[in-house]
């Protein structure tokens, strides 16, 4: 084949191919000159489409940003908070100590080195370098560095770390060879020194000069190398990358010195990334609802394309355009605002995430750098994407009729199967896997979908009801419904929409006053009066070492915390609050839903029918030793005296057995000026007992006389546990058969014997009451009678079964079975300026207590960075979704002259004038929109209701106390009907005038 004739063959196909690309180039522009020509509505479907997904990515920033502090609060609250690196202080660990060092540095963690050994006196000597890291001066200054002859050291007074006990008073430190000169005192402020200055004598000295001592030092003690959690990880998605890191170091170290330890405390991290994870979860609510609505104003803006592709087929019909040709331009509008809008709803996600998190004390620009680089938001922000295309391919090109209806009947398919299996359930969603998670995120959607396909489904039928109803309402509100009802699609997909979109938004806006109001109750359920002063465990100072009348405030009551059971039920575990009944009333924190009895009534029901304070004899004034005369015959007892002081505390003290004539009693000095409560006796001497190794009790037999005793009036006291009594005036005969297996007592006779107390119990343990309510309790191993009188499900302060009681009465009880609890060991103080008793409490007498405010708990649960991110994305995502649906409203007026041109044009060839005709566009609109309206508060009601169970939850994802109780603001939700409306009509109203104005200008 010659040359030419190939050329002549190649010309036709290089024509071809020229003319196809003007072609292309052609229609390429003219979809360019389209999309200019339609700006409103393309931006309308890019603001839009950029909303949504914004408010996706800005959830997932935000949802780094909990987790990130979470994690930090989780490390910080560990028992040891850091990594420490330590060798023993042996010859070759001291020659490598150089070696070691500069072997961490290469690891990039800041680990600070130390070292410590004991000195001959048992003082700990510890080293370190940077000792403003780890200390803190108190008094004189932080030492200089030890040289060959003279060692500067501080002292570390007794301090509390992490509920250990660090440091504590020591005489002078005496090293060998060294002069030490003491130059301060400091306490420790870093609890990763724990395991080494768990001393009661700690001397602190600046740098590893005398560890060049070998003979002083090695063998006695240790190096050290630690660094806190915040040097090691700085956010949960590191956490891998740290572990592995750290055992890398470890197999490196061990190379240089043998042995070595590394307490890396991996399972802490492991565990402050799950506490983290769990606290972000609830952020992902709105994602869920926020992806509902994004798929749905996708396929409203489908749907509109749709419309508008039927149109510029037939106006393209006339220019031979293929099908093909009309596709293309269809769905280069549809990608070009479509990927615009998510583009620049990432970005502004992005931006606006980072700077949430910021304003809420987070990690904002490294939680936005995270979410940026991860795969899992790639992964969403990918399935947005071919959500939107799938949306384009059905709505447009494939014209799916049914796809409203298949997409609710999965969605009700996966509520109803999601609810069977507990995925709505809120004590499993803690440890959920990720099956309950996604049904969690998914849930508002898929109920928001499913009530809002059958509001519109249910749309023409009541258009057509509506139509027959509306004949006073004017031709132009009828003709409007009667067009709806003939070609209801359009309108029945805005009304599925705006429904859907506005259903979610009150969905969040409840989900977010629930909330609102959990906290408050929670902070007065917390603290049901102003300031609550307890025990601080760690300090172990008693309340009532301060006497009442001491106590700031103006109403303060005396309360009574213990830990019970009922013998008889395997859950029968309860916290005891003893209460003045009388000042039930006043507490805070209660709620109506908590009893069928009001506060008050169960405050009467508990008052106990008379007197029942505690008795006993007072003790003689001003003096330190009192006797008693006793005559005894038979075994032989000894005897302990009962002593209440002034306080409330109780002791008992050995005063002598049955072989004397007379008892003495040396009072101890807190007790002087206290009371008697009684004797108690058990069996004395010392002779082998012959039934060693058998299951049989000792018993001791006689009587004796105690008295008389001028200043003691024996004449109510009664004997109990083998001890009977005749007692007169100033004088007690008895008669005893006392064994060891039970303190026999001899003891004033208490006001509650014979009478059951009165207490209101949790629904649990009222079911284990026998007759007339009859309820044995056992309270810190003393068994009590009781009678249930009222049923309480929570009380404030207590998480779990509740056993609430007169104070009064239940410490008389308790401690005239077996003197010992405290009458209190809480005070609850009412004040009408609370910071004044705060101030008051911070006073010597009152330190090593526990001080609760309510300003206090107020201020850190409103300072809570997941709390106010929880409360601040609902915020955003209620508008956000409110504006959506605004803006589908707008885009729907803004297209509906344009698609129902030929039935305007028809009523304007009959006569209707543009004024006429605007009235029945705007009329199209406000019944399409108020159904809208309807269907939203149905959807939102049916969302709060599908998943109360979520509601329920607090705002770190656990089950609060008190439970969460539905709020859904109604006033709220009217006011920003109204508005919306107003707004809606004002936009919409606009557009209808500039359509029908072209539409006029058209057609003449």
């Amino acid at each position: 084949m010659s040359a030419s004739s190939m050329t002549a063959e190649a010309d036709p196909r290089r024509g071809r191919l020229a003319r196809l690309a003007r072609v292309q180039y052609r229609l390429l522009t003219f979809a360019l000159v389209r999309l200019r020509h339609r700006r409103s509505a393309a931006l309308l479907a890019t603001g839009g489409t950029a909303i949504a997904l914004a408010l996706v990515t800005m959830t997932l920033v935000l949802q780094s940003a909990v987790e990130d502090r979470a994690f930090a609060d989780a490390l910080r609250a560990a028992a040891q908070p850091g990594v420490v690196i330590g060798t023993p202080l042996t010859t070759n660990a001291v020659s490598s100590r150089e070696k070691l060092t500069e072997q961490i540095a290469r690891d990039g963690s800041a680990f600070q080195p130390s070292a410590g050994f004991v000195t001959p006196d048992k003082s700990l000597l510890f080293m370190e370098d940077d000792l403003g890291a780890d200390f803190e001066l108190d008094s004189g200054r932080l030492p200089r560095p030890c040289t060959r002859n003279r060692c500067e050291y501080v002292s570390t007074e007794s301090s509390v770390v992490t509920g250990f006990i660090v440091g504590g008073a020591g005489g002078p430190l005496r090293v060998p060879g060294v002069r030490a000169v003491k130059v301060g005192v400091v306490h420790v402020k870093s609890s990763s020194l724990i395991p080494f200055l768990h001393n009661e004598r700690v001397a602190v000295v600046s740098g590893f000069r005398l560890l060049q001592d070998r003979k002083l030092t090695v063998g006695q003690g240790g190096l050290s190398w630690s660094a806190p959690f915040s040097n090691i990880v700085r956010h949960p998605w590191d956490v891998d990358r740290s572990i592995e890191r750290l055992t890398r170091l470890r197999s490196n170290l061990a190379r240089i010195t043998d042995p070595l330890f590394m307490d890396s405390q991996f399972d802490v991290l492991r565990a402050g990334r799950s506490d983290a994870a769990t606290a972000g979860r609830r952020l992902l609510v709105v994602s869920g609802a926020m992806i509902g609505v994004f798929v749905a104003f996708l396929v409203l803006v489908a749907t509109r394309l749709r419309a508008d592709a039927e149109l510029l087929r037939e106006r393209l019909a006339i220019a031979n355009a293929s099908r093909a040709q009309v596709r293309f331009l269809t769905l280069f509008e549809y990608l070009v605002t479509t990927l615009a809008g998510m583009l620049i709803g990432v970005v502004v996600g992005e931006i606006a995430g980072a700077a949430f998190a910021e304003r809420l004390r987070g990690a904002g620009v490294d939680s936005a750098l995270h979410v940026a680089a991860s795969g899992r938001s790639w992964l969403v922000w990918a399935a947005a994407g071919a959500a939107a295309l799938a949306v384009f391919v059905l709505v447009v090109w494939i014209r799916t009729t049914k796809l409203a209806e298949i997409g609710a009947a999965i969605a009700a398919v996966a509520l109803v199967t999601g609810f069977l299996n507990g995925g709505l359930d809120a004590s499993r969603i803690g440890d959920a896997n990720a099956g309950v998670i996604a049904f969690v995120i998914l849930a508002p959607a898929l109920a928001a979908t499913v009530v809002a396909v059958a509001g519109a489904r249910l749309f023409r039928p009541l258009l057509l009801l509506f139509a027959r109803l509306a004949a006073r309402l004017g031709t132009s509100t009828r003709l409007a419904a009667l067009s709806l009802a003939r070609r209801p699609g359009d309108a029945a997909v805005l009304v599925a929409f705006v429904g859907a979109t506005l259903g979610l938004a009150l969905f969040l806006a409840a989900y977010r006053t629930t909330l609102d109001r959990s906290q408050h109750d929670q902070i007065a359920y917390a603290t049901p009066a102003d300031v609550l002063v307890s025990e601080d465990l760690r300090a172990l100072v008693a309340v009532n070492t301060v006497p009442l009348a001491r106590f700031p405030g103006e109403r303060k009551l005396r309360v009574m915390r213990a830990a019970g059971g009922i013998p008889q039920l395997d859950n029968g575990g309860f916290t005891l609050i003893g209460i003045p009944a009388a000042d039930l009333g006043e507490l805070k924190g209660w709620r109506s839903d908590f009893s069928d009895l009001g506060l008050n009534e169960v405050g009467r029901r508990l008052q106990p029918p008379s007197n029942v304070g505690f008795r006993a004899v007072p003790l003689p004034a001003n003096r330190t030793v009192v006797t008693f005369p006793i005559k005894a015959s038979g075994d032989v007892l000894d005897i302990s005296a009962t002593l209440l002081s002034a306080t409330g505390d109780f002791q008992d003290v050995s005063v002598g057995d049955t072989h004397r004539a007379r008892l003495r009693l040396v009072m101890p000095k807190a007790f002087r000026g206290g009371s008697l409560v009684g004797f108690s006796f058990q069996p004395g001497g010392t002779a082998p007992n012959p039934n060693a190794g058998e299951l049989a009790d000792e018993v001791a037999l006689g009587s004796l006389r105690i008295g008389p005793v001028a200043w003691a009036d024996f004449s109510r006291f009664r004997g109990v546990n083998g001890v009977a009594a005749r007692p007169s005036h100033h004088t007690v005969r008895v008669r005893y058969a006392v064994g060891t297996e039970a303190v026999a007592r001899l003891r004033m006779t208490p006001p509650t014997d014979g009478r059951l107390v009165k207490i209101a119990v949790s629904p649990d343990l009222a079911r284990a009451a026998g007759a007339r309510g009859v309820l044995p309790i056992d309270v810190l191993g003393t068994q009590v009678g009781a009678r249930v009188v009222a049923v309480v499900n929570h009380f404030p302060t207590v998480a779990g079964n509740v056993v609430l009681a007169d104070q009064q009465w239940i410490a008389t009880a308790l401690n005239a079975a077996d003197p010992g609890p405290p009458f209190y060991n809480e005070v609850w103080i009412d004040d009408r300026q609370p910071q004044r008793v705060e101030r008051s409490l911070a006073r010597p007498a009152f330190l090593g207590m526990s001080v609760a405010s309510r300003d206090s708990v107020a201020q850190a649960s409103r300072s809570s960075t997941m709390v106010r991110a929880v409360r601040d994305l609902f915020l955003v995502g209620g508008l956000a979704a409110a504006a959506l649906a605004v803006l589908g409203m707008v885009l729907t007026a803004n297209a509906d002259v344009r698609t129902r041109r030929w039935e305007i044009l028809d009523l304007r060839a009959q006569g209707a004038d543009r004024r006429w005709l605007g009235a029945f566009v705007r009329r199209r609109l406000v019944i399409s929109c108020a159904f809208a309206g309807l269907v939203a508060a149905a959807a939102g009601t049916a969302l709060v209701f599908a998943t109360v169970s979520l509601l329920r939850i607090g705002a770190d994802f656990r089950q609060p106390d008190p439970p969460v109780r539905m709020a859904v603001p109604w006033t709220l939700v009217a006011v920003a009907a109204l508005v919306l409306a107003g707004l809606t009509g004002l936009l919409a109203g606009a557009l209808v005038r500039g359509q029908l104005r072209e539409l006029g200008r058209s057609r003449t």
